[in-house]
């Protein structure tokens, strides 16, 4: 995701599907770890659905955030979500008559879930495991790209 995120705001126009405030979950890969932890040493956890979140952001929020962190000037630039999802019909229904192998960039399921809010519910797994996120949204995408430079300097 680091590597995404950087290449996005180093080419400082990042699209947006619609109005960029959806709303989106997300997990600090550390919490992530940490619920496992707590799954794997509490039998309550057999056979429950256990989501793990950490945070929620808007699209607009996380991508400035990053830009911030990142010391860059980036511009969004919105597309409408139905002319997104047609694209993305379209793209699919080409890759299908040419043969193509990989999967297009734009697809059905993509501007989707780029286009409308997508929240995790992560309840189960606080009662359950009494599991409390550690890792807020500013410092997760602090330690997240600060790692991802350490490890590809000179590379954004």
């Amino acid at each position: 995701m680091a590597a995404r995120i950087a290449n996005g705001v180093s080419q400082r126009r990042v699209p947006l599907i619609g109005s960029g405030k959806q709303i989106k979950s997300y997990v600090d890969v550390r919490d992530a770890a940490h619920c496992l932890r707590l799954a794997a040493e509490n039998e309550n956890a057999f056979g429950n659905n256990l989501n793990v979140t950490s945070f929620e952001a808007n699209v607009t929020d996380y991508w400035s955030t990053a830009a911030t962190i990142l010391e860059k000037e980036i511009e969004f630039i919105h597309y409408p979500y139905s002319i997104a999802y047609f694209f993305g019909f379209l793209s699919e229904v080409i890759g299908k008559i040419t043969f193509r192998k990989s999967v297009p960039r734009a697809t059905r399921y993509r501007i989707n879930y780029f286009g409308k809010d997508y929240i995790i519910d992560s309840t189960n797994a606080r009662n359950v495991l009494k599991y409390k996120p550690k890792y807020n949204f500013i410092q997760s995408m602090k330690d997240m790209l600060a790692t991802w430079l350490k490890k590809n300097k000179g590379r954004n």
